[in-house]
């Protein structure tokens, strides 16, 4: 996977943030404080993020970048290319041995992070992931992928609250933003979505006690050439 990133950071504690480079085995982990961050706050960690992202990036087993538990992370602009046409086209042969492709950039249980003005284009899988995440805004990202690209999701939010997505333009081959369980006090405003399969929720219901959907606000959002 090719990146081209600019990534301003400042690393507090209580945080914990995932990137997948392929979903297969069990990934690498790269964590940022052996690379120089300083979780003190004030300390401009960007070199560390990067040496640790290029090294998940040009891993070529699964690989992860780990920032151990603190309390914030921004990314601000940069490009993610998941460099996904060639497992689309091998899934669109049903070709039984395709990969089951990477997801692009995925927040696991982490708290106050902010995405702003990055593109993700042509993921494998779904774009941005956002899992077990607290207060979370996504502003001005631009996701691409080819209108027939399968499982190409825009942005996932599940099991997550108080997660933001302004000002964003998405058009995939799937969810421009899909929901999934346990996902509350989401807020979608100002996104041209399209096209892609629109902004939809579920799926639900596949566990018997599974956490439901809560306060879902879509506003000021235009859909063009969606299915819903």
């Amino acid at each position: 996977m090719s990146t081209s990133m600019s990534l301003p950071i400042n690393f507090l504690p209580f945080l914990l943030i995932l990137f997948f480079n392929s979903s297969l085995a069990i990934p690498l982990s790269y964590n940022v404080l052996s690379f120089g961050a300083r979780p003190d706050g004030q300390t401009d960690s960007v070199k560390s993020f990067l040496a640790a992202w290029a090294k998940a990036c040009g891993s070529a087993e699964a690989a992860t970048i780990y920032v151990p538990p603190g309390s914030g992370v921004s990314i601000n602009g940069g490009v993610l290319d998941g460099q996904g046409a060639g497992l689309w086209a091998c899934k669109k042969s049903d070709n039984s041995n395709c990969s089951s492709g990477a997801t692009t950039l995925r927040f696991s249980n982490s708290d106050n992070v902010v995405i702003n003005g990055l593109a993700s284009v042509d993921g494998q899988m779904f774009h941005i992931v956002i899992n077990g995440c607290n207060d979370v805004k996504v502003q001005g990202v631009k996701v691409s992928a080819a209108g027939d690209s399968p499982n190409t999701d825009g942005i996932h939010v599940q099991a997550s609250s108080g997660v933001t997505i302004l000002d964003s333009k998405i058009g995939t081959g799937d969810d421009c933003v899909s929901v999934g369980p346990g996902a509350t006090n989401l807020w979608i405003e100002n996104v041209a979505c399209g096209p892609g399969h629109g902004i939809s929720i579920g799926s639900l219901g596949k566990e018997q006690q599974e956490a439901g959907v809560q306060n879902v606000t879509v506003t000021s959002v235009t859909f063009t050439g969606t299915q819903n």
